[in-house]
């Protein structure tokens, strides 16, 4: 008995160590860690940032056709950066972080390194295959599919992981909080990291296309920034000394950082077209360099030589690679039905997309019970990654529309798991975001949803373009990635918009439950859910609830 007791003050004593070891953790023990990190998958990134680039000169000039002449491909040099020393620091670091999260980041890790190790090796079986034939038939069809990875596929593989790390880390860095404001790191480093995020939004706008009055504050912003970094230098880094350093002071980092700052913002506004960059390109060169000068401030930030003020620890940002574009014209089968109202036919845009194996849902032997029973679960199922596009206009309020919707969410969440979780996107006269990704186990979140009440018009353009930015950002290959269309709508949508739900369809599927009291089916909503590889779905008291269990019980 004696001995039982023994060890389980012992086993106690262990625990209340480790949970006190990883409490004991403070920014400066689990910064360095994170940046290493950053610097390892931003070495990969900016060693082979415009690679895409090459690929897509190699796509157009024998691989749009049939060619009768040898297109032979000249595979990239790897050498370079296939040592990876740093990503191997980075792999090494996470044992640093608290928590379960070195077990994620060892994951994460893993598959970005095997993305990047496969991408030299197929460059190496396109030198092959192109040396000493003709690109026609087969040869030509396999040439094609393997460019099309090298270009299109591993570089929006590689941004998805990307942005999923960095995410990570960011959360990690915010449960440890920077000295205030009145320590200069933090102050210049505040609005350096603002600069780079209203920058991203201007290179998002840019890549579709999009006129400049779509990103015009946030360029406004880039520069309102780096006006006020000029001018207020010397009060911004007060406290900081200057020292010899061939340009490794702080000082030197700063002007340097509003310098590429104003290039980049010059680069949007100033753009001609030209063959050889786009103006998604032309100024992602400068945003790279934007980053480069940021990061060096940041190592800076955590080095307490020569200073008065203690260090800050600042956290990292991440590169981006080259985007390619592709056009091509659309066929007869990627058209929607003649029955739905659309604009002038336009060439389909092949964007980076990830090429995943579709998400199927459960097909099951017999119908899903319109019920909840004690034997019915989620084991062997995906987790759940599910946006929930609810539309809240008015004529939602009748009892067999959003009432009912939200009895079967009601009755679904008790059988569902804390790796489950949802977003909500609400929509009526506009688009607004209720949460994201909360697990559909928390009694809180579903409360909040049970009180919401419906008024207002319909605009589901919106609503949608908003839950593909949140699919974007939030996309895991492992999980149920599933937009879920809750309406009663009969509204027209533009052309555009089925393009867009087609471009996603591998990586996040998209249904439609449709409310509506109407004899036969909605053709737009059919349609959309075509486009999106999903359901739609007639929704009445009979089938609320098991239409709605088909949808989260992805293998």
């Amino acid at each position: 008995m004696i001995k039982k007791i023994s060890i389980f003050v012992l086993l106690f004593f262990f625990a209340f160590g480790a949970i006190h070891a990883q409490d004991a953790q403070t920014r400066a023990s689990v910064m360095p860690a994170v940046n290493k990190i950053i610097t390892g998958i931003n070495m990969l990134t900016y060693r082979t940032r415009i690679y895409p680039k090459f690929y897509g000169q190699y796509y157009r000039r024998y691989l749009k056709t049939e060619k009768d002449f040898k297109g032979p491909f000249h595979k990239k040099d790897f050498r370079i950066w296939i040592k990876k020393t740093r990503f191997q620091d980075a792999k090494e670091s996470v044992k640093h972080l608290p928590g379960n999260w070195p077990d994620i980041f060892q994951k994460d890790l893993e598959a970005l390194d095997k993305l990047q190790v496969s991408e030299p090796a197929l460059n190496d079986s396109l030198e092959i295959l192109t040396k000493d034939q003709a690109l026609r038939g087969a040869l030509h069809k396999e040439v094609k599919e393997k460019v099309f990875r090298l270009m299109i596929t591993y570089p929006t593989e590689h941004k998805v992981l990307m942005e999923k790390i960095y995410r990570q880390l960011t959360e990690i860095s915010s449960k440890y909080p920077k000295p205030d404001k009145s320590n200069p790191w933090v102050r210049s480093g505040d609005l350096m990291l603002e600069s780079i995020e209203n920058s991203l939004k201007v290179l998002a706008a840019l890549k579709k296309e999009q006129p400049p009055q779509v990103y015009k504050r946030y360029l406004d912003r880039v520069d309102s920034i780096a006006s006020t970094l000029k001018s207020g230098r010397d009060e911004l880094l007060q406290g900081l000394k200057t020292y010899p350093g061939n340009g490794i002071d702080p000082y030197s980092n700063f002007d340097w950082f509003v310098r590429e700052l104003t290039k980049f913002a010059n680069s949007v506004r100033t753009y001609k077209k030209t063959y050889r960059h786009s103006h998604h390109n032309t100024a992602l060169l400068h945003y790279n360099n934007v980053v480069g000068v940021y990061n060096r401030f940041v190592v800076l930030s955590a080095d307490s030589t020569n200073q008065k003020v203690p260090p800050a620890f600042l956290i990292k940002h991440i590169y981006k690679k080259w985007f390619v574009k592709i056009e091509a014209e659309e066929s007869e089968s990627d058209q929607p039905d003649a029955g739905v109202k659309e604009q002038e036919r336009k060439p389909r845009e092949l964007v980076s997309e990830v090429r995943k194996p579709q998400q199927k849902a459960e097909k099951p032997s017999r119908p899903l019970p319109n019920n909840i029973t004690e034997n019915l679960n989620m084991e062997g199922f995906r987790p759940n990654n599910l946006i929930l596009l609810l539309d809240v206009s008015g004529s939602m309020n009748k009892p067999g529309r959003l009432p009912l919707f939200k009895e079967a969410l009601k009755q679904v969440s008790s059988i569902m798991r804390k790796e489950d979780v949802f977003t909500v996107v609400l929509y009526s006269n506009n688009a607004q975001v209720l949460f994201e990704r909360k697990p559909f186990t928390s009694k809180k979140v579903l409360k909040q949803l049970l009180a919401l009440s419906s008024k207002g018009k319909t605009n589901a353009i919106l609503g949608i373009e908003k839950a593909y930015q949140l699919a974007n950002q939030a996309f895991d290959a492992s999980q149920n990635n599933r937009i879920l269309m809750i309406t009663d709508g009969d509204f027209t949508l533009p052309h555009r918009l089925f393009q867009t739900v087609k471009s996603h369809n591998e990586r996040v599927q998209f249904s439609v439950f449709d409310f509506g009291e109407r004899k036969g089916k909605n053709d737009n909503l059919r349609h959309l859910a075509k486009f999106g590889k999903g359901s739609y779905v007639p929704i009445s008291q009979d089938n609320h609830i098991s239409a709605l269990l088909y949808e989260l019980r992805a293998k």
